[in-house]
């Protein structure tokens, strides 16, 4: 298994507030994970999860920047069915998720192939499937 220490010391700072959707600061927290994710995984099934994990991120951080962007606009789009704060809510919770399957992996005791299996369900369906 590569060494996850540095993708774990990224992920400890993910965070999303509503105050922070649409800067640049969590852009740039999801590309300084997948920098890492670049450099220092060699595992391909655990780089595999772990992109996975990047785009649920990704995703989950885009409905975000929308939903508050069509809040300001007072348009209608996909993504203002759900209020703001349930968007960063999911953000969050994914982000905890994140961190605690990376310590399942590095102690043995989470499997790298039923996170991969579960994101899989997300990117099928990301409106109605926790990643």
């Amino acid at each position: 298994m590569s060494n996850l220490s540095e993708v774990r010391g990224i992920a400890a700072h993910l965070t999303l507030t509503e105050v922070a959707v649409g800067t640049d600061a969590p852009i740039a927290d999801l590309r300084a994970l997948k920098s890492a994710i670049e450099r220092e995984v060699t595992d391909p099934s655990a780089r595999k999860w772990l992109d996975a994990e990047h785009y649920a991120g990704s995703v989950l951080l885009t409905a975000a920047s929308l939903n508050k962007r069509a809040a300001a606009d007072r348009s209608r789009n996909a993504f203002d069915r759900q209020p703001l704060s349930t968007l960063v809510s999911r953000f969050n919770g994914w982000a905890d998720q994140l961190r605690s399957r990376i310590d399942e992996v590095v102690a043995g005791t989470g499997r790298v192939q039923d996170y991969s299996a579960q994101l899989a369900a997300f990117r099928a369906d990301p409106v109605n499937v926790q990643p």
